[in-house]
């Protein structure tokens, strides 16, 4: 497959991530995929590696409402939450933006997303160099992007420290909405959702109300 080299000059190069990191913003964006997903509504999601059953579910649910919607679900293609939001996009017949934190040449086809597969409605994103392998700054500079992406973004179980709590504080720093579903059996490591509230983060109580109706009520935010 062709990959597509978007530089910050381009018409293709998302607004929304212009917008939001300015001076910052990557220089190039290498795509595998649609890139007309750049230009459409975006939602970000983050969470824990090692989620509970619980997280997981609400993520799935949450990712799956969204793409209904016609939002595109853009996260870090991570073990747990990140995989977790892109299989329930595509599941439910809509879109996602999967943001690695190395280059292409990494990639490759986790087995959860193979039965929904579908390069029309999927598209992979690094900034870095074709070959660059993964290292922990890198991670923290794709959470930038992943929140830049985004209109707002979810955080699932975020802990004291770690990719989740940086991808919210970035959301806020960059005075993007941020949104931290809260539910019953939260585990005890989900530490992170207090501070990120206290610094402007919206709860979502979840084990109320309607998640449809709660979408519509973030969506307004996001508009």
């Amino acid at each position: 497959m062709k990959i597509f080299t978007l530089n910050v000059e381009s018409n293709q190069y998302p607004g929304q991530l212009a917008r939001a990191l300015g001076a910052k913003a990557p220089q190039q964006l290498h795509c595998l995929g649609n890139v007309d997903l750049l230009q459409g509504k975006t939602i970000g999601f983050s969470g824990a590696r090692k989620a509970s059953a619980k997280g997981l579910d609400m993520a799935e649910t949450y990712g799956g409402q969204f793409a209904r919607q016609g939002w595109t679900v853009v996260s870090g293609y991570a073990e747990g939450v990140d995989v977790a939001s892109h299989r329930a996009a595509l599941a439910a017949g809509g879109s996602t933006i999967l943001v690695l934190p190395q280059g292409l040449e990494g990639f490759y086809l986790r087995t959860e997303l193979r039965e929904n597969w579908d390069w029309s409605r999927a598209l992979v994103v690094s900034q870095f160099a074709h070959e660059a392998p993964f290292q922990a700054f890198r991670a923290i500079q794709r959470n930038t992007v992943i929140a830049g992406l985004s209109q707002g973004v979810l955080v699932f179980e975020a802990g004291a420290l770690g990719g989740t709590l940086n991808t919210g504080l970035t959301t806020l720093q960059l005075k993007m909405p941020l949104f931290a579903p809260v539910y019953d059996g939260m585990p005890p490591t989900a530490v992170g959702h207090r501070p990120l509230i206290a610094r402007g983060g919206r709860p979502l109580a979840t084990d109320q109300g309607n998640v449809a109706c709660q979408i519509k009520s973030m969506t307004e935010v996001m508009d």
